[in-house]
């Protein structure tokens, strides 16, 4: 979902590489975006723990999650 944001091609920037699509991109910021990924999964897996850890939602409460916050270890 990330990839495409932002992206033009070689033929929009008038600059075609021999042997490559027109359609292919031109500076596709990869590692920009790899950063930003990053991040948000960060952030979201930072939020989800700590609720998760503070017990403010515990897996009693997810209907389809029942099984887990019962389950016995031998």
């Amino acid at each position: 979902m990330v990839l495409p944001f932002g992206v033009h091609t070689q033929q929009e920037e008038g600059d075609v590489v021999p042997g490559s699509a027109e359609s292919a991109p031109h500076n596709p910021h990869i590692w920009k975006k790899l950063g930003i990924t990053t991040l948000a999964a960060f952030v979201m897996f930072g939020i989800v723990y700590a609720v998760v850890a503070t017990n403010l939602i515990n897996f009693d409460q997810i209907p389809f999650l029942t099984d887990l916050g019962s389950r016995k270890t031998h």
